[in-house]
């Protein structure tokens, strides 16, 4: 059953159900009871119109409708057929709501000039944006839409904390205080420290610690002969600990201590050399915490001449530590059967100091999922064919494809036009879906659980074609300046998505800003543009690639040769109308 507001667009799920057997109806007398089924609600009405007729419920807010077959006196239930049932809301003036609430630390204070943003997540496209005052308070006023929303809270432009899926309905006066936790309080920071090689205790190191975050603090202990150190009682926050012992120092980076809670970190020594400088670490399982032994941990460092390459296993308790002849930057990768292989591009080591990482695995799943949906039109409610549907994993320590394309040409369940992902493991994943015509839509998937059949079903927004103007200027037979003016409308929200997630590029809270934009643009300046440089026959024979939102579709031909080649920063381009935009908006760029 599908209900569809004809005034906003929107598409209401209601279940339905017929009142027998649960089997469905049967074709053979379909002409004749087509459109036979009670409504009940706040005033029940029967429908005994002819097929194609429209009967008319007038409902108010909080009525329940309950559809279900009748029977005409025998039974109907004899065949594997559906008959389809649809309501359309002709007339509905839903009633804004006021959304407030004050936003605080745990500790009580006010969180002052914070930019409260709220995104709507159903139905048509909802955001807005407003600061709060000296006391904390935020309001928006008699302007929120009914439905549900996520709440980013951004504290000197940081994305600082998110509350999702806040339902708010018609003439509400919705609060919702916000209380964002800090680290605050005195906490324990203790472990063993032993031999790598042996696993022996190292008595009498002495071991050190200062804070790298908030105010100076610095202590230091010695081991006992059980190799045995702790700190008590110390500001929760972030420490780098130095172990000093046969005259070298090791230094572990970016150890967490969190408040009322007790933090162990053993660590293990490789002292065979006379240098701390290397990565050490843990692996534990992303679901459960537990540490993981036997995993294989290797670093190592590309180069023209072949691949620097360090490896080892992790121990019982999940520990690993991996000695390095040089300093600078190392790629990290771990894998474990039955687990998703981790990747980390770059870690600096420092000469002399020991990088320390925790890293999490996460597990495949025993029996796969699946993530299945159609693709319709917002405005028609028809369901769209031929579209492009991508399943993006945003967590890009996965070793696995982090893009994978996909149709809707597929029929599940006797369902057609179905898009059908298969899905391994849980993830952040974002699900892209392309039409020509329409608005490029992004949807938030998480959650998947093993063994799940998960629907998602999108609707697209119409959109108006991109223009593009093109200026060729000739200086001789083989120098050219090229200059495109495009003005970008259906892929503009991939575009602002891509800029604020792309790594090395975005910060992922959720605002397009200056920065993004110019490194870019550097990269651009770097690589060139993303004209179509090939013969058209010859690109014709290309397996067509990973979509590429700002390509530009001109091809270049001078005197019978395409113009292939770019010369490094002879780009000059600049996007308008995008700076300070959030990653949902629609507007041009």
């Amino acid at each position: 059953l599908t209900v569809k507001n004809n005034d906003t667009g929107e598409w209401i799920y209601i279940p339905v159900s017929d009142n027998d057997t649960n089997i469905p109806w049967n074709t053979a007398y379909d002409y004749e009871y087509w459109g036979r089924f009670n409504i009940s609600s706040s005033t029940p009405t029967r429908n005994s119109s002819a097929p194609g007729d429209t009967p008319v419920l007038n409902v108010k807010p909080g009525d329940t409708l309950v559809l279900k077959e009748i029977g005409p006196g025998y039974p109907l239930d004899n065949d594997t057929d559906v008959a389809t049932i649809t309501i359309m809301v002709v007339n509905c003036n839903p009633i804004n709501a006021t959304l407030c609430g004050y936003v605080n630390y745990t500790n009580g204070t006010t969180v002052s000039n914070a930019t409260i943003y709220i995104n709507k997540t159903d139905g048509q496209i909802f955001s807005a944006s407003t600061i709060t005052d000296d006391s904390g308070f935020y309001i928006f006023n008699d302007s929120v839409p009914p439905g549900t929303y996520d709440i980013l809270v951004y504290i000197n432009g940081f994305l600082s904390w998110i509350v999702e899926n806040e339902t708010i309905y018609e003439g509400d006066i919705k609060w919702v205080n916000i209380s964002i936790p800090i680290n605050e309080g005195n906490g324990t920071l203790c472990g063993f420290i032993v031999d790598n090689a042996t696993g022996n205790p190292i008595g009498d190191a002495i071991v050190s610690i200062d804070k790298v975050d908030g105010g100076f603090f610095h202590a230091s202990v010695s081991t006992g002969n059980d190799g045995f150190y702790i700190f008590n009682n110390i500001s929760a926050g972030i420490y780098d600990i130095t172990v000093s012992t046969a005259g070298d120092n090791y230094t572990i980076s970016g150890v967490e201590v969190i408040a009322n809670e007790t933090t162990w970190r053993n660590i293990s020594l490789d002292l065979s050399g006379t240098s701390g400088t290397g990565i050490a670490g843990i692996v534990k399982d992303e679901k459960t915490g537990s540490p993981l032994p036997n995993a294989i941990v290797r670093v190592l460092r590309r180069g023209p001449e072949g691949d620097m390459v360090f490896e080892t296993q992790t121990n019982e308790t999940g520990e690993f530590f991996i000695p390095l002849n040089e300093a600078g930057g190392w790629e990290v990768q771990v894998e474990l059967e039955g687990y998703i292989s981790y990747l980390n591009w770059h870690v600096e080591v420092t000469s002399g100091n020991t990088t320390y990482l925790t890293v999490f695995l996460t597990p495949e799943f025993k029996k796969p999922s699946y993530l299945v949906g159609r693709i319709n039109s917002s405005l028609t409610g028809e369901i769209l064919t031929n579209a492009m549907v991508v399943l993006l994993d945003t967590d890009f320590t996965h070793m696995s494809i982090p893009v994978r394309e996909g149709s809707n040409n597929e029929t599940v369940n006797g369902l057609t036009n179905c898009f059908n992902f298969t899905v391994t493991y849980d993830s952040t994943y974002r699900l892209i879906v392309f039409k020509e015509g329409y608005y490029v839509k992004i949807v938030n998937v998480t959650g998947i659980e093993e063994g799940s059949i998960v629907w998602y079903n999108v609707s697209l927004d119409l959109a108006a074609p991109d223009t593009l103007n093109l200026r060729v200027e000739f200086f001789d037979l083989d120098d050219a300046r090229v200059t495109v003016n495009r003005t970008i409308i259906a892929s503009a929200p991939i575009v602002r998505f891509l800029l604020d997630f792309m790594p090395d590029i975005g910060n992922s809270n959720q605002i397009v800003d200056e920065e993004e934009v110019a490194s870019y643009l550097f990269r651009i300046s770097r690589f060139g543009p993303t004209f179509s440089v090939k013969p058209p026959q010859e690109a014709d024979n290309e397996k067509e690639g990973e979509p590429d939102f700002l390509s530009t579709p001109v091809s270049i031909k001078l005197d019978g040769s395409n113009l292939s080649r770019y010369l490094p920063g002879s780009h000059h381009g600049e996007l308008d109308n995008i700076c300070n935009t959030t990653v949902v908006s629609n507007d041009i760029i």
